[in-house]
């Protein structure tokens, strides 16, 4: 009987406790509101203090130069999202309950039960994203775009450079050889030498990041570590002293090394001894150390500099012998251009050069599309008469000569002569100053005037009077061809280059001078008076870090036929009223300047190009709208830009090129626009732009009238900026699209897809079937490299059975991250032959993709050369061949560089049981089973 007394009294205890728990939990949430919005309050704050630490970590990875992970960001932006819903929640919904009952004295106890409900549905949230916040890295390092040396292949063909190459390139596998010297005498092939070796390197990936700069005679260290800076991809370097500089980049690389990388880092043109520390490179001669050093080659004119330095190998570079000299001009003007009369007279051409490979490269150069055989007597005669060690000058003396017949050829030549030695100088810088100076005065449009700089830079090229730059769109000056450049006497182009420290003595050559190039350490090196009445260009240079450069009343005067004026890296509180004066001005260029007080500028009505590139400006001034002729306003690289007037952007009509890639604070209502704020609607006025380049923030401020049909180049980024890495100076026409929404595309957008070069695409939720599951439009016509990343949806990445035009005809670069859903990269009928052009592809984080390849893609991909595939869990094999299994033979004929990781599942190569072809000559070849072992 107690038995029974007792378990019906739990059962009744156990019916009381189901029965009222939800009752009394209802009333805790009336009676318990104020604990439990407290206590919400605590968690947000918990969840504030949270997202600052990430904040702050992801600051400092970007100012190193490293890519945030996705989930990181994701992470961020939810928290971001939640706090704001929290905000309005605590701040509005909370306040207005707790004062909404009878004076105050009586609550509202409907509204506080469903607060309270509301209150605890967030807490549970902000423990969801607190347990999500559990990162152990939060960025990765991104491997710097590899550096485009110029070397030619065949210029260390010859055995008297391959011996030293190959030994050189050796000894950079070997830990204990950490400094290498290279030596020889000018224009003997150093600086070629050393970046073909960088450029086996790289393309080998011997080393993770690989550094280059020129040191010089008068080695600017601030300017140095900025280039290097800018290879790391640095976001911010904005340290005031050199000091602070070397500081902040021995930090970077030492982590780097210390996380496994190698790094290479080559001095050009060394002169004097210096410090690897001054710098800001890792380098130690200790043994125990050396996991934690860069490798360094050094090149100098002086073998004994290299000793000094401490190299443990050193090199000198000889004369080339005369059988590969011989090689060497027969190579350039071709074999068919020397007859018998021409060889005999090559032959002693090349004698006369003695051996030296830049002699002999201009002389071959300009002889070559020469036909009169008299002018080839006269070059040898005029070599021979020259002394040995002015037979270089003479060679460049008779080159240039040749550049008469080029109308602006000479100039062009000589403006280069004005950027510092080394220089990547950039063709659209020489554009802008050239049409300043006077150039190309019978192009009437900025394309026109594109298609003639590209044509001379060609022919210069050609000549050996320019070198290649490291990218398409830059050229680069050697050394000793500048000096000579800087020296040359012209009949009415005088210029002049001051280096730091130089004096100005030479008053009556300052009185002819029509260019000139003035770089400034010290405050003091600039001079206090200065005539220069015939001057027409001004490039002013400086690094130190001291009071606001102020240009003296006295020399603006004097300099009433300026036409050009740049300024680098210049503090300007306020230009002076006397720059009123310059009323023949036609370029203005601001370089990195911090600038406050310009408004001055709305007097120089003569106009035609302004440039504020990197400036730190806050606002552009008003005054800009008197500048009607105007043709570029570059404001790109203005991060601290917030303010553009909507009058400046519509009265500019005559506009035909727009940087302004940094803003972002397009006005979003222009019915009321009190704040004279510019909108995406004021590019509709600029009707002849045929340069663009923009930042959108977000696609719903696309106006769908506005459309860019004219575009010659392009670079806009909608949704998200470029980042460092996402750059491609070889093209012209760029395009990056972000969007999580779904949300159409704008009729501007399609026509931009139709003929953009490169285009990434991120988190365009919208595609499922492919990006040609649009049937209303062709894309994706011009496009060679394609990158997207986090769609959500997507199962293919083209669908060509629905497309309307070709899929992909000229694409050569493929990158496609984290797409979830990804079933199959194309799905296309058999007999199409997609992706012929492809030479690059990756793949990554595509968990259901079971293949890459079909076979009757593969059989077309004849041009691949890279491919990388990672984090794909399901993938089983490379290439199915399961429909055709009488296949014999798949090649891969050009691939170089297969890197296959973290793919559990992955079987074999092929789902066939045939072997997988390569050309013996090129590619081996991987047959099936490979990868059963999972390996």
């Amino acid at each position: 009987m107690d038995f029974l007394v007792s378990y019906t009294a739990n059962v009744a205890a156990e019916i009381t406790k189901y029965a009222f728990a939800p009752i009394g939990r209802q009333c805790r949430y009336v009676f318990s509101y104020s604990s439990i919005i407290e206590t919400l309050k605590g968690k947000v704050n918990n969840l504030k203090t949270e997202r600052g630490k990430m904040e702050s970590k992801v600051i400092e990875a970007k100012k190193n130069g490293e890519k945030i992970f996705a989930e990181v960001s994701k992470w961020l932006n939810d928290v971001k999202e939640f706090l704001e819903e929290s905000n309005t929640f605590l701040d509005k919904d909370i306040k207005e309950v707790d004062t909404k009952c009878i004076k105050g004295l009586f609550p509202n106890l409907c509204s506080r039960y469903q607060l309270s409900r509301k209150a605890e549905k967030k807490m549970v949230a902000v423990e969801e994203l607190m347990k999500r916040n559990n990162f152990t890295k939060i960025s990765e390092y991104v491997q710097p775009p590899p550096i485009e040396f110029t070397a030619d292949e065949n210029s260390v063909a010859f055995n008297s450079r391959k011996e030293i190459f190959d030994e050189i390139y050796a000894s950079l596998k070997h830990d204990h050889i950490r400094m290498t010297g290279i030596s020889g005498m000018a224009g003997v092939g150093k600086t070629t030498l050393v970046e073909q070796i960088g450029k086996e390197a790289g393309s080998s990936r011997l080393f993770d990041v690989i550094l280059l700069a020129a040191i010089s005679q008068n080695p600017d260290f601030s300017y140095i570590q900025q280039r290097f800076a800018e290879r790391m991809g640095l976001t911010k370097f904005d340290e005031k002293t050199k000091e602070e500089r070397a500081s902040r980049l021995h930090g970077i690389l030492e982590r780097r090394l210390n996380d496994g990388e190698k790094i290479l880092v080559i001095l050009d043109d060394v002169w004097e001894e210096l410090k690897m520390s001054d710098l800001g490179i890792p380098f130690s001669h200790d043994d125990s150390k050396s996991q934690r050093s860069c490798k360094i080659i050094i090149t100098s004119r002086d073998e004994n500099l290299c000793n000094k330095m401490g190299s443990q190998k050193i090199y000198k570079v000889e004369r080339l012998h005369q059988n590969e000299a011989w090689s060497l001009f027969e190579r350039i003007v071709g074999h068919d251009i020397l007859t018998i009369d021409r060889r005999k007279i090559a032959s002693e051409i090349i004698k006369a050069c003695g051996g030296l490979p830049l002699a002999i490269n201009i002389i071959a150069s300009t002889l070559r599309n020469n036909d009169n055989l008299d002018c080839w007597k006269d070059a040898i005669g005029k070599i021979r008469r020259a002394n040995f060690d002015r037979r270089l000058s003479t060679v460049l003396e008779l080159s240039y000569k040749f550049l008469e017949k080029e109308s602006d050829a000479q100039e062009l030549f000589l403006l280069c002569s004005l950027f510092r030695e080394d220089a990547d100088i950039p063709i659209w810088d020489l554009l802008i100053y050239g049409l300043g100076w006077g150039l190309f005065q019978d192009t009437t449009t900025l394309e026109s005037a594109f298609v003639r700089i590209n044509v001379r830079v060609k022919y210069l090229k050609s000549t050996s009077l320019l070198l290649d730059g490291t990218t398409k769109e830059s050229v680069k000056m050697h050394d000793v061809v500048r000096e000579f450049a800087l020296a040359v006497p012209s009949k009415d182009r005088h210029m002049f280059r001051v280096e730091a420290g130089s004096s100005f003595d030479n008053v009556a050559r300052l009185n002819l001078c029509t260019s000139m190039s003035l770089q400034i350490r010290e405050a003091d090196d600039f001079p206090s008076k200065l005539e220069l009445p015939e001057l027409k260009l001004l490039k002013l240079e400086t690094a130190f870090d001291g009071p606001p450069l102020v240009l003296p009343y006295d020399m603006i005067v004097t300099m009433q036929k300026l036409k050009v004026l740049s300024m680098y890296g210049i503090q300007i509180m306020s230009l002076p009223q006397a720059f009123k004066y310059f009323q023949e001005l036609r370029t203005l260029f601001f370089d990195s300047c911090e600038i406050e007080d310009i408004s001055i500028i709305g007097e120089l009505k003569n106009l035609f190009f302004l440039h504020f590139h990197g400036c730190n400006m806050k606002a552009l001034p008003e005054e800009i709208c008197k500048l009607t002729k105007l043709k570029i306003l570059d404001l790109s690289g203005c991060e601290e830009l917030t303010l553009v007037p909507s009058s400046v952007m519509r009265s500019l009509s005559r506009l035909e090129g727009l940087l302004i890639g940094q803003f972002e604070r397009w006005e979003v209502s222009i019915e009321d626009n009190r704040n004279n704020r510019a909108s995406l609607e004021d590019l509709k006025s600029l009707s002849n732009l045929v340069l663009l380049e923009v930042h959108i923030p977000d696609i719903e401020l696309w106006p769908e009238d506005l459309l860019f049909e004219n575009l010659m180049r392009f670079k806009i980024s909608v949704g998200q900026k470029f980042e460092y890495w996402e750059h491609f100076s070889d093209s012209s026409k760029i395009l990056k699209l972000k969007d999580e929404t779904h949300r159409p595309l704008t009729k501007g957008v399609d026509v931009l897809l139709q003929t953009a070069e490169v285009i990434y695409m991120e988190n365009m939720n919208g595609f499922q079937n492919g990006l040609y599951e649009r049937s209303d439009i062709t894309c994706f016509l011009e496009s060679k490299y394609l990158d997207i990343e986090n769609f959500s949806k997507m199962k293919y990445v083209a669908d060509a059975t629905i497309a309307r035009c070709e899929v992909f005809p000229h694409l050569e670069e493929l990158r496609i991250t984290r797409l979830p859903q990804l079933m199959s990269i194309l799905k296309s009928p058999a007999e199409s032959a997609p992706l012929q052009k492809l030479r690059k592809l990756k793949v990554w984080g595509c968990p259901k993709l079971r293949s890459i390849f079909s076979q009757s893609m593969v059989t077309c991909l004849l041009q691949l050369v890279e491919m990388e595939v990672c984090e794909c869990e399901a993938l089983e094999e490379i290439v199915d061949c399961e429909k055709k299994p009488e296949v014999q033979h798949i090649g891969f004929h050009q691939l170089r560089y297969l890197k296959l990781s973290k793919l559990p599942n992955l079987k074999s190569f092929l789902s066939s049981t045939n072997a997988l072809a390569g050309d013996n000559h090129h590619a081996p070849c991987v047959r099936v089973g490979l990868f059963q072992n999972k390996g």
